[in-house]
Formats: C-alpha cells, structure tokens, sequence
C-alpha cells in the first residue's frame, strides 16, 4: 500500500503530543492583535496561550485569517517530495475558505506530482470536532486503512460529529455576526448563555438560551445524551477556552450520566477561542446525523 500522511489545520485543537506522536502535519491558520500577527502553531508557540487569553480578558479583539495559498503549496509540496501522497482534513467549509484554499493547492501541485493522490475533505467540523475526526482518522491509517478507506471514512462521520457548545461572553458572538447588539446587551444583564450547535453543512447554529452557567453545563449533558448511540465505545472531547474548573465540572456530569469509553479535556486554541470568548465550553462527539 502506497504510505500517505494526514494534514490537517490548526483549528482542530489537538494537542502538540498527539500531532506528533501520530506524525500529522498541521497549517496553521493566523490570528493578529492590531499590527502583530501569528501563526497557531501546534503548543502555542508565537504566543503563549496563557498571553492570549490575558489579552481577550482586558478586553483586546482579535482577527484571524485562514491558510494561504503559498502556506498551503509548502506544506503539500513537502509531504509529496517524501514519496507520500496525502489526505487533508479540512475546517468546516461553512465557517472558513481554507477547505477551498486547500482544494486550489491540490489542483496546482497535481500536475507536478502526477503519480500521487492529493485528496482534500471538509470536515464539515471544528475545534475538537475537527480533532476527533483528524485523530480517528491517524488511529485508522496506523491499523493498515489505505488513503481512499480513511477519507471516506471521515466523509461518511462528518456530519455525525456533534457539536454542542454555549459561550460566557455574548460580545463575541455579537461581533462575529451571530446575535445582534441588543440581544448581547440583554443577555448579558440577565446571565443568558446560549446554545449552539453545527448542522449537516458544518454552520453554526444558536439552538438554545439558558439562563446560568449550571443550567447551561447541564443543557449540554442532556444534547449530549439525547444524541449520543454508542457511549460506551466513544470518546467525549471538551474544549474550554481558558475554563479550566468549568470544563472538569462537565466532564465529571458527563461521565455520572452517559459514561462513555473515555473523556478528553482540551484547551481551546486562540482560532476559535478569538470567536467565542473566553469561557466558552463545547462538547464533541460521535453520535446521531445532525440536523439539516
């Protein structure tokens, strides 16, 4: 069987150890505080994660932009100079450019590379969803699943990944277009903490408004059981950004109610957390078909 690699981009939340101990290559997608940009890199390393969320909590508002061409074109041309063809789990194509980004790469190195496959799928994901997705899809390659089986692999579970998550700070979402000024305003002053979720297409979704942090936590735990088949055989992924206690707190109600194979905590990186603020919490997980 011809040997492949599997890329990704930073949006996937993995952390630094499991993209190196499953040998994944990683575009990093780029955030800027005025005229300082970075890359997301695997671990954080142009910015420590801990300056990143000092900066969103006194109140500074990062941009962010996808993966570039040229970003692209290194990255694949590198992989293909191995020997290796390639598969690249992309960031839901509803929430950014790099999947499109990525397939343009592919088209303009195919002809250099004419024995070797470049293919490109949509996660229809993001964040630890996303990861999921991306880490499975290593675990799969390793068991000896050749390069057409692991991409349709993970074109036929994308839109079973469940996205389940509820933000702190309704500022955010505001600014990124979700909820209008006066509903943040309101919410805000009577502690609403929505819900949202990804439909099959991979958009973000508001599905809900609970009033409290407890309640929301335990929103989450009900969607979670509700479209959960196989707990026992699944793994749980939760992302904080920068909520260490609360995110624990989940995981504990998680396992007390659907008990699943395995629960994972991860920091959220400075990509998704730029758009939902600190103190979001998401859960993820392999479930039922997502809504339309």
């Amino acid at each position: 069987m011809q040997d492949y690699a599997i890329v990704t981009d930073s949006t996937c939340d993995l952390p630094l150890a499991t993209i190196q101990e499953k040998k994944i290559h990683v575009a990093p997608l780029t955030f800027s505080f005025g005229d300082e940009e970075y890359r997301d890199l695997p671990g954080g390393q142009e910015l420590e994660l801990t300056t990143f969320f000092q900066k969103l909590r006194s109140g500074q508002m990062p941009t962010t932009a996808q993966v570039n061409l040229g970003t692209f074109t290194q990255i694949f041309s590198s992989v293909l100079q191995s020997g290796q063809d390639l598969l690249y789990i992309a960031f839901s194509s509803a929430l950014s450019g790099t999947y499109n980004t990525a397939k343009l790469a592919a088209q303009k190195l195919a002809s250099s590379y004419p024995k070797q496959k470049i293919m490109v799928v949509d996660s229809r994901s993001g964040s630890l969803g996303q990861g999921l997705l991306v880490e499975v899809a290593a675990k799969l390659k390793e068991g000896g699943q050749s390069l057409s089986e692991v991409y349709n692999w993970v074109a036929d579970k994308s839109t079973r990944v469940q996205h389940w998550f509820t933000v702190d700070d309704l500022n955010f979402l505001k600014r990124g277009g979700r909820i209008s000024a006066a509903l943040a305003a309101a919410g805000t002053i009577l502690s609403i903490k929505p819900i949202l979720n990804l439909n099959k297409s991979g958009q973000i979704l508001p599905f809900a408004k609970i009033r409290g942090r407890k309640k929301s936590l335990t929103f989450l735990v009900e969607k979670l059981a509700e479209a959960f088949e196989n707990p026992k055989d699944e793994v749980v992924y939760i992302s904080h950004a920068d909520c260490l206690e609360d995110g624990q707190e989940l995981a504990s109600m998680i396992q007390d109610k659907v008990g699943p194979k395995q629960i994972f905590l991860q920091l959220a990186g400075p990509i998704i957390s730029s758009h939902v603020g600190p103190g979001a919490l998401g859960v993820y997980f392999l479930g039922k078909q997502r809504p339309a």
